[in-house]
């Protein structure tokens, strides 16, 4: 089986990218959709912009768990610069790749809010032009974490010598499960940010959202069991060892 690093490095970048999803799109559509800002979008928005830090943060420590499972840091690195196009360097470019445009988003979004300028461009278009660029790092961070959370779970279907693992339905639990487990956290950050205006009207409005997700992991993991269970050995030993065995718990 995998190490329990890689298992760690799989949670933390699913729930990191999952996360950071939710705040995007609730940013993306009240950018887009100015009259989503008087519905649910803006309702939920003071919860949901935390994953956009949030997010980032989980999926740069998820890679710390991948050095520690790697052993040195010079084998991180060679994930970089591998000439075959494996997965797994992929899946490492998508995570530095994620991190450098959504930390970039936040970083022009503060700057582009600042109304200071000293330099000879007229401040208004200043502005324009950081935001332009803002979003554009936005949507290539978007990008990145929509990979991101697909990959942790193609990563180990792709693995033959893990029957119980290499099936299709891994992916779809890894992408239901990063969802849940993104929103999860986010409300997590709420509790702690209760003072905040908003914010438990937020968190109210999205447990909706949160039980929705939650069936659909369940409805997920029921039916990967199942067809795992049906299936010949040894995906069904590795079905009654999660279900009956020393797994169980």
């Amino acid at each position: 089986m995998v190490s329990i690093y890689i298992a760690l490095y799989l949670f933390f970048a699913g729930a990191g990218g999952g996360a950071f999803l939710l705040g995007s799109i609730v940013d993306l559509t009240l950018r887009f959709r100015p009259d989503a800002a008087r519905g649910w979008f803006a309702r939920v928005s003071p919860v949901t912009d935390a994953g956009l830090v949030l997010g980032p943060v989980l999926v740069v420590a998820s890679a710390a768990f991948l050095v520690l499972d790697l052993g040195v840091p010079e084998k991180a690195l060679y994930l970089f610069f591998v000439s075959n196009q494996s997965l797994l360097s992929m899946g490492a470019w998508a995570i530095l790749l994620f991190a450098v445009t959504a930390f970039g988003a936040l970083v022009l979004g503060v700057v582009a809010a600042d109304g200071s300028d000293e330099g000879d461009v007229d401040p208004s278009a200043r502005r324009v032009i950081l935001r332009a660029i803002e979003l554009g790092c936005s949507l290539l961070a978007t990008g990145f974490a929509l990979f991101v959370v697909v990959y942790s779970g193609v990563f180990l279907a792709l693995y033959p010598s893990l029957p119980f693992l290499h099936t299709p339905w891994i992916p779809v639990l890894f992408v239901a499960s990063a969802m849940a487990t993104g929103l999860a956290a986010l409300m997590v950050v709420a509790f702690f940010r209760q003072p905040v205006p908003g914010m438990m009207e937020g968190a109210r409005g999205l447990l909706g959202l949160d039980a929705a997700l939650i069936v659909l992991e369940a409805v997920a993991l029921l039916v990967f069991l199942v067809v795992s269970l049906a299936s010949g050995f040894p995906a069904r030993s590795g079905a009654l060892l999660v279900l009956t065995g020393s797994l169980a718990p």
